[in-house]
């Protein structure tokens, strides 16, 4: 059972960084046995540490996005299983990576997805925008 979950979630988890992540030499996967993410750069293992900030965020990204997948897969009562909150998804994203995640929203086909970012790019990318303002201890909430 855990060799056919350790598939699942990796077929996933590369599928979500190649949508994040269109540099055709980098590639990812989870070690089998403790389901650790490993980068490879033109076919040899690399360390994460080397990755860029926007790669850095789309493994980790791709890994949560592969872990909602499969428990939701294995476990179809779930009862969030059509919410998905994200807060900072693009956070170190380029300009294209940002624009990718319209993308990943459509391919998610959430029925609700909570985002919490300061990325103004995403504005086009929702419905609903709220925006939180902190002052003098007190937060107000304002619908855009």
């Amino acid at each position: 059972m855990l060799a056919s979950t350790a598939q699942r979630f990796n077929d996933h988890f590369r599928e979500w960084f190649k949508l994040l992540v269109e540099e055709e030499t980098i590639d990812v996967e989870i070690n089998p046995d403790d389901f650790q993410p490993i980068a490879k750069v033109n076919g040899y293992e690399s360390p994460a540490s080397d990755m860029s900030g926007g790669e850095k965020s789309a493994l980790a990204l791709a890994y949560r996005l592969a872990l909602d997948k499969v428990i939701v897969e294995k476990y179809p009562d779930v009862k969030t299983r059509d919410l998905i909150i994200l807060d900072e998804p693009t956070d170190g994203f380029s300009s294209e990576q940002t624009n990718r995640m319209q993308a990943v929203f459509q391919r998610l086909g959430m029925a609700q997805m909570i985002i919490i970012s300061h990325e103004r790019t995403l504005d086009s990318f929702v419905s609903d925008i709220f925006t939180f303002t902190k002052k003098n201890h007190k937060t107000t909430i304002k619908k855009e």
